[in-house]
């Protein structure tokens, strides 16, 4: 009987696991989206946003609705040529319920120029 249990115990830990790989997904954004374009995405996925910049850019992030959002670095584990400048930065996003989501993404020029600010609107079923 204990055997059984086990087997059938193992089942449900194998397919739960197969379930959940298969459920999330990530949603890649290269720089600046349509001010009227809106990403559909569920609680699972991850929106992770190359942001548009220069070397030496500065970037900040601000986020309305049920998410969280935060700059990461990108680093090259296996050959390729080196990132340099923004190509090296990352934001991700994850949604924490359903709801509209505003993040905006600001960079700050290291030429002096005005900051620009992305805003990338996201729905998330």
């Amino acid at each position: 009987m204990k055997r059984w249990i086990a087997l059938f115990s193992l089942t449900l830990l194998v397919g739960w696991t197969v379930a959940t790989a298969e459920a999330a997904t990530i949603l890649e954004i290269e720089g600046a989206l349509d001010a009227k374009k809106v990403v559909e995405l569920t609680t699972e996925d991850v929106v992770v946003i190359a942001p548009k910049g220069i070397a030496g850019s500065q970037f900040e992030i601000a986020v309305e609705g049920p998410a969280t959002a935060k700059l990461y670095d990108l680093k090259q584990v296996n050959g390729g040529p080196a990132l340099l400048g923004p190509a090296h930065k990352r934001v991700v996003v994850l949604p924490s319920e359903k709801g509209k989501v505003k993040v905006s993404v600001t960079v700050k020029w290291p030429t002096g120029d005005k900051p620009t600010t992305f805003d990338y609107m996201l729905e998330v079923k």
